[in-house]
């Protein structure tokens, strides 16, 4: 939900960030910079740059995906370091694994979703393994590791 709207004589923006967050701004007296403001945060939040989440980096999901389960195993109890360990090792990393962080999409996770469904897999199956997925962004969108820390220099 995106919109543009006039208040008091001045135009505002009113949309969610890419965490769901709706945020409001005021812009001005006129109606075009108002939607051209707005259309530049939309391709921010598209972007995930707004917030710095992903800075420009050439990390290959897969290089990130094994510092971050590096980190994130001490966690963990056994079985879920085997469960996470196999989701990534035997479906994430072949999907996305060559991928630049930056170029996977929510589209391409959605395509995701619907190839190992028709590959047979139960949907509580899928969904665990889009949680490992958000797992691992979530730690890129928090802070705690940085694209750089997994940079194989």
């Amino acid at each position: 939900m995106s919109r543009v709207f006039s208040r008091n004589g001045n135009w505002w923006i009113d949309f969610k960030d890419s965490q769901g967050i709706r945020r409001r701004k005021k812009i001005g007296p006129s109606k075009r910079v108002a939607h051209e403001v707005l259309n530049g945060y939309l391709g921010k939040v598209a972007q995930r740059q707004h917030l710095g989440i992903i800075e420009e980096s050439a990390i290959s999901f897969s290089d990130f995906a094994d510092v971050w389960l590096s980190r994130v195993m001490h966690d963990l109890k056994p079985s879920a370091q085997r469960r996470w360990r196999g989701i990534l090792d035997n479906h994430l990393k072949p999907t996305f694994g060559s991928s630049a962080l930056r170029a996977i999409s929510k589209a391409q996770v959605d395509s995701y979703r619907a190839e190992r469904r028709k590959a047979g897999a139960s949907p509580a199956s899928v969904n665990r393994e889009v949680l490992v997925l958000k797992a691992c962004f979530a730690a890129l969108s928090n802070g705690s590791i940085s694209p750089s820390a997994a940079s194989p220099n």
